[in-house]
Parts: structure tokens; sequence; C-alpha cells
């Protein structure tokens, strides 16, 4: 008999088996949250009545303009349910070692969750915007720039006028990636990162004040600061009506 017919699981593999299948939900409605953002984006190019109720004060609604079926534009609202399952992902494993007595793994768990998110997060967004800042200024938005989507035409970045202004206007898109009210002339769709980020180290320091609480006082002390985080999520909702607003 081979050595294969006698293979058996080890425990981390069963361990890591375990892991996906408490998160793959989670991933897989993540998945769904970021189609739907890329449909946002082209409701924004092309279909831009549909963020809209209906036409008028008194109009009549189309079909797309209706409840639940406008959803396919609400860009913002699928980015919130982004950031809540990234919260829930990151703050899975500690919580269960906490749950298990494992105090001194779930922190260590939280200080490299802590530094890997905030990597994971940074390097991709600087490539990405280091990239379009390279092929901007050779012209490739050039069409886009000229079309009649509005999306298109308001998020395509012009060429700077020389090499050193650019490398000037790369250091601006990727510092204002990550202030307040963050703007990235080269990738629009990263002022939501900012957010992400927030996020994540809000989960992260929650868990860190309770993570030696008993279960149902930890659980009480999160949903006070639940409570409290809604004043965020009325400004994150707020953003788009009044960007400048503080």
């Amino acid at each position: 008999m081979s050595a294969t017919a006698n293979w058996s699981p080890s425990l981390g593999e069963n361990g890591h088996k375990k892991a996906l299948q408490d998160t793959s939900w989670a991933d897989g409605l993540r998945g769904i949250a970021a189609v739907f953002v890329m449909f946002s984006h082209m409701v924004l190019a092309f279909a831009r009545w549909i963020i809209i109720p209906c036409h008028g004060k008194n109009g009549p609604a189309q079909l797309m303009q209706r409840p639940i079926f406008r959803l396919v534009g609400q860009g913002a609202a699928w980015v919130a349910v982004f950031i809540t399952l990234s919260g829930f992902v990151n703050a899975l494993k500690p919580v269960k070692l906490a749950r298990a007595g494992q105090t001194e793994a779930a922190l260590s768990n939280l200080a490299l969750g802590s530094f890997r998110r905030s990597f994971r997060l940074v390097l991709p967004a600087t490539a990405a915007t280091m990239l379009s800042w390279f092929i901007t200024q050779f012209g490739a938005y050039k069409i886009a720039k000229n079309s009649d989507a509005y999306w298109l035409y308001t998020t395509s970045p012009s060429p700077s006028s020389s090499w050193g202004t650019a490398v000037e206007d790369l250091v601006y898109a990727i510092r204002t990636t990550w202030t307040y009210n963050p703007e990235n002339p080269y990738d629009q769709p990263q002022w939501a990162l900012l957010y992400l980020l927030q996020g994540s180290m809000f989960v992260f320091t929650a868990l860190l004040v309770t993570i030696n609480l008993r279960p149902q006082w930890r659980v009480l002390t999160i949903m006070l600061l639940y409570f409290w985080s809604w004043n965020w999520g009325i400004k994150l909702g707020d953003r788009e009506i009044h960007p400048t607003t503080h």
C-alpha cells in the first residue's frame, strides 16, 4: 500500500481547514460586496438616474430606483458591509483564543494582525497608485477623460506638466490617501481605504482592552462601543452628501 493511502490530516491542517470554514461565508459575502461596488461605479458612469429614488418630487420611479433594486447603485452601503465583515474576520481568531484561555496567544495574534493589516492595505494601494500615476504621464486616461461618462471623466487624471511636478503629484496622492477626507487623483476608489484601516484598528484596540474579560463582559463592552461607533457611521454616510463637513 502506498504512503498516501495511510495519510491522515495533521492537527495543523485540520485547524487551517476549520478556520477556512469559519470565515468562508464572510469571504463570499465580501466578494459579493466588492462586485456591487463595481456595479455602483458603472452606475455612476452610465446610469446616474438609478441613484435617486424617483424623477422629481412627485415623479415616477423606474424599476431600478425602487427599494432593494436600487442597492445596485449604492456603493457606500456595500463599502460599509465590506468594512463590517473585515472587522469580523480580523476578530475571529483572537476571540477564539481568548475564550480558550490562551490570553498570551490572543495578544500575540492581535499584535501581529495589526501590523499585517497595515501592510496589506498600504503596500498594494501604494503600488496601484504608482502604476496609475506612471501610465497617466503617457496619456493612458485621455480617452476616458474626454468621454461623456460622468464617473470616468471626473476620476480620470491628467498628465503632470513635467516629471518633477509628476513626482510631487505622486507624493501628494500617496499621502492624502491616508489623511482625513482622503483623496487620490490616480485611484479614486482608494478613498475607502482610510476608513477600512481605521475600522481595523478600532477592532484591534477594542479586543486589546477586553481580551482579559469574561465573555459576557466582553460582549457588553463591545456592544457599548458599537452604539458609540454609530457616530462614525453617520460621518461616513454624510461624507457623500457634505464632503467638507467636519
